[in-house]
């Protein structure tokens, strides 16, 4: 299954914000850098995040971080819930709820636009061998796989009937529901 994928420490680091991204830099003056990362999740907090979605994760110091998000990562696999674990990282909210009173509402709103796509980016950068990446649409993260649409050729296509664009559509859906 395509989020098994996902439990390599290097993707669990970033996910649990213990990666570095690069630096944001405010619009105001004097201008204030900011460390790009997901928002730092401490081992209570990735316990609490698990309880919220189910888990029985329970914080005993015995365990780095990284290997509690693991854990997490695992649950949300093996119970259907990786998807929404994972999206609930990308989201807006939790990254508010680590925001810096330094950044101003527009500069906040840009600093999550640009970790999330810095984030994205290294991610599939260690999932490109895997044939497969991780997109952000409609506030879900979705894993795809990572094929290059631009050699997409048109030439034997006699006919497209509406019909048969909405069983692919429908096929599409039924595959990302799946988690496939």
């Amino acid at each position: 299954m395509a989020l098994e994928k996902l439990k390599v420490k290097e993707i669990v680091e970033i996910l649990d914000g213990d990666v570095s991204l690069g630096h944001f830099e405010s619009s105001h003056f004097p201008p204030m850098a900011f460390e790009m990362k997901m928002p730092r999740l401490s081992g209570p907090e990735i316990c609490t995040l698990a309880n919220r979605f189910e888990a029985t994760l329970t914080y005993d110091q015995s365990k780095a971080r990284w290997e509690y998000m693991f854990d997490l990562i695992d649950y949300g696999i093996g119970s259907g819930k990786a998807i929404n674990i994972i999206s609930y990282l990308f989201n807006e909210a939790n990254f508010a709820r680590k925001r810096d009173p330094e950044l101003s509402s527009r500069d906040f709103k840009i600093y999550y636009k640009r970790t999330v796509e810095l984030a994205l980016e290294r991610i599939n950068s260690l999932l490109d061998f895997d044939g497969i990446k991780m997109i952000v649409a409609n506030k879900k993260v979705l894993l795809v796989p990572n094929v290059d649409t631009s050699e997409v050729s048109l030439k034997n296509i006699k006919s497209v009937e509406r019909d048969y664009i909405k069983s692919i559509f429908e096929r599409a859906i039924d595959e990302v529901e799946a988690e496939n």
